[in-house]
């Protein structure tokens, strides 16, 4: 969706992104004009890296969270044995992995509401409502504000063209007066 405002008259119109580039006229005014193409964005390449960089630390996050960490392989008493004789060991991996809990977190103890809280709730609800009704009474009283100077103005622009009018037909009886009174001599 395009936006763009009238070069004219200045109201903000919206059309389809297929109307680029052709031709379309103001539904207010009717000036005509030609839709503008919209840009190719144009990302920097600063941008793109810390995107890639982001993307890689999610990578190696979510990897990490599957395999979850691990811990030192326990001993075993014939490696035990073999660090007493300072012989040989063979490692040994711990392929069997517990699954990690989260740690519990604080419980929240539900209480029963006090009156305290009863009338604090019944406080705050009567300030939202009569917060709501200043609005609403505010919004009526502009709303009546804009009508009336609509109403002004629409008697004003009647009674402009009730004198242009007016003027108008005035100045056709002076000119028909002039046509009809032949030239003196």
């Amino acid at each position: 969706m395009i936006r763009l405002k009238c070069e004219r008259c200045g109201v903000t119109i919206r059309c389809a992104d297929d109307q680029a580039g052709k031709r379309m006229s103001c539904p207010t005014c009717k000036h005509k004009f030609v839709v503008p193409r919209r840009p190719a964005r144009k990302y920097s390449p600063l941008l793109l890296a810390a995107g890639a960089l982001v993307g890689l630390v999610l990578i190696v996050w979510v990897v990490w969270a599957a395999t979850g960490p691990t811990s030192p392989p326990e001993s075993t008493p014939a490696q035990t044995d073999a660090r007493k004789t300072n012989g040989p060991t063979r490692p040994t991996a711990n392929l069997t992995r517990e699954p990690t809990r989260p740690a519990p977190g604080p419980r929240r103890v539900r209480r029963e509401p006090t009156e305290e809280d009863q009338k604090r709730w019944q406080q705050e609800e009567e300030r939202r409502l009569k917060e709501w009704e200043a609005q609403d009474t505010a919004r009526r009283i502009q709303k009546e504000i804009d009508h009336a100077k609509w109403i002004a103005d629409m008697k004003a622009k009647q009674n402009k063209e009730e004198e242009e009018r007016r003027r108008e037909a005035e100045e056709a009886k002076r000119r028909e007066e002039l046509q009809q009174t032949p030239p003196t001599p």
